[in-house]
């Protein structure tokens, strides 16, 4: 019994007119025009923002030279003006947020000056973390109010 294989140079010639085919049906994404509408980040977080400027983002979250804030910021603000002397955790809880929207939220507050965070120890504490307490800072408290004032 002799079976004859064929050659590589036969294979691609059988092949080649559907290999064609194929990639003049092909769309690749670099070339193609998108079919779907734009992602708003806002309206997918449902956020509003109070600012006629539009938000612009870093890898590292919310960075805005007009330091435009969103409600869930200001619902943060509240909330640490509210409960002072409470860590983050229990704000968090409170809110109804998880650690990531809770860091995020804070993070951003941080980087354009409405809060600081605080290490606080219980008297006689020695071991174990601090608890981490949000305060706001002049600026924050300006935000806050004006906010108050915006929505009554």
């Amino acid at each position: 019994m002799n079976t004859r294989y064929p050659s590589r140079q036969e294979v691609l010639r059988k092949q080649k007119p559907e290999l064609d085919w194929i990639d003049s049906m092909t769309v690749r994404a670099e070339y193609a025009v998108s079919s779907t509408p734009a992602i708003r980040y806002r309206e997918i977080v449902g956020e509003k923002g109070h600012n006629s400027a539009a938000p612009s983002f870093k890898m590292n979250g919310f960075v805005n030279s007009e330091g435009e804030i969103f409600d869930d910021h200001y619902l943060f603000m509240n909330e640490a003006h509210k409960h002072s002397s409470d860590g983050l955790k229990a704000h968090y809880t409170r809110l109804g947020w998880g650690v990531e929207k809770g860091n995020r939220i804070l993070r951003e507050l941080k980087s354009i000056g409405c809060i600081v965070v605080n290490e606080v120890r219980a008297r006689g504490q020695k071991m174990g973390r601090a608890r981490r307490v949000v305060l706001l800072t002049e600026k924050g408290k300006q935000r806050l109010n004006a906010y108050a004032q915006q929505t009554r």
